[in-house]
């Protein structure tokens, strides 16, 4: 029986494999015990961010694909229970072992407020501009994924939270700079990280439509809510020191996610942003640090993060991993 998803984040490759389930013969097609997780909006931001995280393939909206995968595992009338999570969450239990919540945070600071409403902005005028030249059909999607949105929103009964959410957050003033100091959207570097466009696809989706002369606007607007996306990336530790997850987070939301590691030691650390971002400083150490990824992943691996020298015992690329299974011998 599968007790729980967990989806870090929206991006496709974190949950598209959702609907590869209902032709495993050992998952059930009743769904309707088990507990969905995924990162809630902190506050002040719109629930119908959701709508757009991770979007602009497919349908053009991650909530409108994420609904239609869930939609094939359960049967008529049947619903997952839903849960959003914020670093002040209680602990969840995954496989029989307790996890922390992280990040993403309740509450944020208006530098980060502003870049994730600025590519929520991004997105909007994109698609009313789009409409107005005759290709309705990433409005029409992303109106339809704000309403599965607000479904969501409406089910957050499962949302545990210890703190008095009407306290205010205390203002880091760390974090708060960190954001300021992004010399804009375009030119997305911190710490050496760099946005690439070699680590996602960029294409536009067939089924939105587009004419060859919004191609370039259209990949400017995902970069913007992509990185939005990855910046509320769950963080997961598990309390018993086993493993630590970090979804894409990167910048200035990995850094200020790692002051709750700091000093912190995991047998298995699956590797941000698989693994083709450096580490900054304060990262935990690991026995072993995984990098979770494809083909297109593991050339950027080799570069960056293999060459970079951190706290864990050994490094290890699934990509490269299945590759050298594929070869080996059989006994």
């Amino acid at each position: 029986m599968v007790e729980a998803f967990v989806i870090s984040h929206f991006d496709w490759d974190h949950w598209g494999g959702l609907k590869y389930l209902s032709k495993l013969s050992k998952v059930p097609q009743d769904l309707s015990s088990s507990t969905l997780y995924y990162p809630r909006m902190p506050k002040l931001i719109p629930t119908g961010l959701l709508a757009m995280l991770g979007g602009l393939g497919g349908t053009g909206s991650a909530a409108l694909d994420l609904h239609h995968s869930l939609k094939n595992l359960l049967r008529t009338g049947e619903t997952l229970s839903l849960c959003p999570l914020t670093a002040e969450s209680k602990p969840i239990e995954l496989a029989g072992e307790k996890f922390e919540v992280i990040w993403p945070p309740r509450e944020i600071g208006k530098s980060f407020s502003r870049r994730l409403h600025g590519a929520v902005e991004a997105v909007e005028d994109l698609a009313a501009r789009l409409k107005e030249d005759g290709y309705p059909e990433l409005q029409r999607n992303l109106d339809f994924g704000s309403l599965a949105t607000e479904f969501l929103a409406d089910l957050e009964i499962n949302d545990d939270v210890d703190a008095d959410s009407s306290q205010p957050a205390p203002k880091n003033n760390e974090l708060e700079s960190s954001f300021e100091d992004e010399r804009g959207d375009d030119d997305y570097e911190s710490a050496g990280e760099r946005w690439s466009e070699q680590d996602d696809e960029l294409t536009p989706p067939a089924l939105l439509s587009l004419p060859l002369a919004w191609h370039d606007e259209y990949k400017k607007v995902l970069k913007r809510i992509r990185r939005a996306n990855n910046d509320l990336s769950l963080v997961l530790a598990s309390e018993t020191g086993g493993i630590v997850c970090f979804g894409d987070i990167g910048g200035p939301a990995l850094r200020e996610a790692l002051i709750s590691l700091k000093d912190r030691h995991f047998g298995v650390m699956l590797a941000p942003h698989h693994g083709t971002h450096p580490f900054p400083p304060g990262m935990p150490s690991s026995r072993w640090c995984i990098a979770q990824g494809g083909p297109d992943h593991g050339p950027q691996w080799k570069k960056i993060h293999s060459a970079q020298p951190h706290k864990s015992h050994r490094c290890w690329n699934t990509h490269y991993e299945l590759e050298f299974t594929k070869r080996r011998p059989a006994l």
